[in-house]
């Protein structure tokens, strides 16, 4: 018995001092480039992007919010073929020293009510909720409105 109790107490140690080395140097995010256009004369949907940069470990970003953007959706876009295909993503991974850029032709973030008021050379606050290593962290990014033609 107090074989399996000292075996279990050196697991538990191992793990815990586990699970500091993954908190020590947890990933690193830097936002670049970030991105909206301007929505259509009266629509209030449009697409977003930013440049996104990892140092250290793997990540996942998982969710964009903005006080001045109705709702946010992580979308793919990959070509099949000679056709776009675009789809609803559950998040998108980016690899440990890696970078994901979303862009218009490609991944991106599809917008749904966005205020009417929201012109060229405006600025909007993008939360962006990342998981790294089973824990969430945010980072939140100053995206410039542009033109379509941009």
């Amino acid at each position: 018995m107090l074989v399996r109790t000292g075996v279990a107490f050196i697991l538990a140690a191992q793990l815990s001092l586990a699970g500091c080395e993954r908190t020590a140097n947890p990933p690193r995010v830097t936002a670049e480039n970030a991105f909206v256009i301007e929505p259509l004369a009266g629509r209030d949907v449009t697409l977003g992007g930013v440049s996104l940069s990892v140092q250290g470990g793997p990540v996942r970003l998982v969710a964009a919010t903005s006080p001045q953007i109705g709702a946010i959706e992580l979308h793919s876009g990959q070509m099949q073929g000679r056709m776009m295909m675009k789809a609803h993503a559950h998040g998108l991974d980016i690899p440990a020293n890696g970078q994901l850029n979303l862009r218009q032709g490609g991944d991106h973030f599809m917008m749904f009510g966005v205020a009417e008021t929201l012109k060229t050379g405006d600025s909007v606050d993008l939360n962006l909720a990342f998981m790294a290593d089973g824990r969430p962290f945010e980072l939140t990014v100053t995206a410039q409105v542009v033109s379509l033609s941009d």
